[in-house]
């Protein structure tokens, strides 16, 4: 049932879980999944585990920001999380401003730290994982598996978008995937390139021979969706049993996303392949692995090209000495 709709001026003394339960069922209302409610509930028992249930909406001010920034760093917790805690917290305290809650916008800015380097895969062990099933191996799962992890590495999908694809979303004859779920909300269409649409017509044929165009592509044994609790668990017993110690699907998007990069890959036409909202998010890539950029650098350098030329005219030539 709605609860009743907190008048602005009546809200000063307010305490603000009455109106973080208002603010909850707004983003309900407009569509925000299970996870991110969930994700939003988390943050914010961690606000009110420290300032307790009766803290007031009126008593929020830049000072109560600066103190429990300060209780998150005393915490140990990474730059990551603490920045995570306060995303929420400022989508939070800015609807309130934009309801009348709050008399002033409060400025809530992140955390500088150093972010720590993703975990990715090494050739050696996407070798192993993006191997081909036996031909006489018969496990669905085995083959469903090989499948997915070939989707995300050709990809960089997160497994939230992944168990949401449908088979009329994947055009193998025109190498193109419709994205209609994603954490930014926007639909978008991808590339597939070639190795994937081989694999996924091979998967189709073993695997999903009986299903319709609006039947989810990666189901479980009984043709149900994937849970991605369920997709989790069973790439880490998938990986496992082919020798592979990292176990996360995650880190697969990881590794898309730092081939791309090392491969010279456009960062705008990856921006929109991970479906990030802001290419700052991108650019953290092209951030976390330029160590990785240095190998063969002189090869593509600019400079280090002008200064090995050699023989020809010397007119516009530079030499270095």
């Amino acid at each position: 049932m709605a609860r009743t709709k907190l008048k602005a001026a009546e809200t000063v003394d307010i305490n603000v879980k009455d109106v973080f339960l208002e603010y909850l069922d707004y983003k309900i209302t407009f569509g925000r999944s299970e996870k991110t409610i969930e994700s939003i509930n988390n943050s914010f028992k961690k606000f009110f585990g420290y300032f307790g249930d009766d803290i007031t909406i009126g008593s929020i001010d830049s000072g109560t920001i600066y103190q429990y920034i300060n209780h998150l760093k005393k915490e140990e917790l990474t730059t990551s999380s603490i920045n995570h805690y306060l995303r929420d917290l400022r989508t939070f305290v800015n609807w309130c401003y934009e309801q009348g809650h709050l008399d002033q916008k409060l400025d809530i800015k992140m955390i500088k730290g150093q972010e720590a380097i993703k975990d990715t895969y090494e050739d050696e062990e996407l070798q192993k994982l993006l191997a081909k099933p036996k031909k006489n191996d018969r496990r669905f799962t085995e083959w469903r598996n090989w499948a997915i992890v070939n989707w995300i590495y050709g990809t960089g999908n997160r497994i939230s978008t992944v168990v949401e694809v449908r088979i009329e979303d994947i055009d193998i004859k025109k190498n193109d995937i419709v994205i209609r779920a994603q954490k930014n909300k926007k639909a978008a269409s991808i590339p597939m390139d070639k190795t994937l649409a081989a694999v996924l017509r091979e998967y189709l044929q073993r695997c999903r021979g009986n299903a319709s165009e609006q039947d989810y592509l990666f189901t479980n044994i009984y043709g149900q969706k994937l849970t991605t609790n369920a997709l989790q668990q069973s790439i880490r017993r998938y990986n496992e049993e082919r020798d592979v110690k990292k176990t996360s699907p995650h880190a697969l998007r990881h590794t898309f996303a730092k081939n791309w990069v090392m491969n010279g890959g456009n960062i705008f036409r990856l921006q929109k392949i991970l479906g990030h909202s802001t290419l700052e998010m991108t650019r953290h890539y092209v951030n976390l692995y330029g160590a990785d950029l240095k190998e063969g650098f002189d090869d593509v350098s600019p400079l280090s090209k002008i200064s090995k030329v050699k023989g020809g005219s010397k007119k516009g030539r530079i030499v270095i000495n």
